[in-house]
């Protein structure tokens, strides 16, 4: 399992290199669900926290019959309160 995953990683990031300004959410959670295949798993459970609750929440959108459980933790700005 290892082996298949450093292998997987590094196509990934061969893939990756020309096209670094147009990876978002969405291949992120491309990838994730390529990895689940290779690792042969029908379903996974994702935990994205910050910016991963993105790829977290795409992937739930995009692969639902493939999520075993999903947790997005993402923190918002609160507006500036004004003090009188």
């Amino acid at each position: 399992m290892a082996a298949v995953s450093i292998s997987v990683t590094n196509a990934c990031k061969d893939y990756l290199q020309p096209q670094e300004l147009t990876y978002d959410a969405a291949h992120a959670a491309d990838d994730l669900d390529q990895l689940r295949g290779q690792w042969q798993i029908d379903r996974i459970g994702i935990i994205g926290i910050g910016n991963g609750a993105l790829v977290a929440t795409s992937y739930a959108g995009k692969y639902p019959d493939h999520l075993a459980a999903c947790c997005s933790i993402r923190r918002g700005r609160s507006a500036p309160t004004r003090r009188h």
